[in-house]
């Protein structure tokens, strides 16, 4: 089992490995270097992979914060999830890909371009179109494949999602994109609950939306 998140510069990749179950605590003791390499990678480093092919737990935080980082570099390195084959896949990465699949944050990858990529498959000769291509087809795998090995359902509420505050320049964006995002979860959860249950869910997140956007555009 993997149990270091860590990180190496290997030519000219960045390659960062997640352990086998990706924890808070992994995360906290370990993530502020790798965070800090991310930011201060320099031209000649041509790709960053992420290494998931040992993962078979991931915590919502770590994988968010994750991504973050790993948005905020999209535009100028190839970056790879690099996963086992979906064909050789043990009980742990079905539970876990399935997750991320469900949780949103593969949808994020595919937001800011990052390549979901299998062990098997070779990338090199591959153009943007054809790798973002790959991911699709990759993730449509999955939603096939992998159903019923998270030990939950129809529970989601807020879906993983990345947000370039930087690109909203007044409050009425940040109002519009809080209320596209309430809209969805209407759509996703009124067939579950009472009205007064649904009232009472929408509001208390639009409550927590409204904080946590607002603190990290101050911020």
């Amino acid at each position: 089992m993997t149990q270091v998140f860590e990180y190496k510069v290997d030519g000219h990749e960045f390659l960062i490995t997640l352990p086998t179950e990706f924890r808070n605590s992994v995360w906290s003791k370990a993530f502020r270097p790798i965070q800090k390499e991310l930011r201060d990678l320099d031209e000649t480093m041509e790709r960053v992979v992420i290494d998931a092919k040992a993962m078979e737990w991931a915590d919502p935080i770590p994988m968010l914060a994750l991504l973050i980082s790993l948005a905020e570099i999209h535009s100028k390195k190839t970056i790879y999830f690099r996963i086992p084959s979906l064909n050789l896949l043990n009980d742990g990465q079905k539970r876990v890909y399935e997750f991320l699949e469900k949780e949103g944050f593969l949808s994020v990858m595919q937001q800011y371009g990052i390549h979901i990529v299998e062990e098997r498959l070779s990338t090199e000769a591959m153009t943007d179109a054809e790798l973002n291509e790959m991911s699709a087809t990759t993730i449509r795998k999955m939603q096939e494949r992998l159903n019923g090995h998270v030990y939950y359902s129809n529970s989601t509420i807020l879906r993983a999602k990345v947000v370039d505050l930087g690109n909203m320049k007044s409050e009425n964006q940040i109002d519009n994109e809080i209320e596209k995002e309430l809209e969805e979860i209407k759509h996703r959860i009124s067939s579950y609950l009472k009205p007064s249950q649904l009232n009472e869910i929408i509001w208390k997140t639009s409550l927590f939306l409204t904080e946590t956007i607002t603190c990290f555009k101050d911020y």
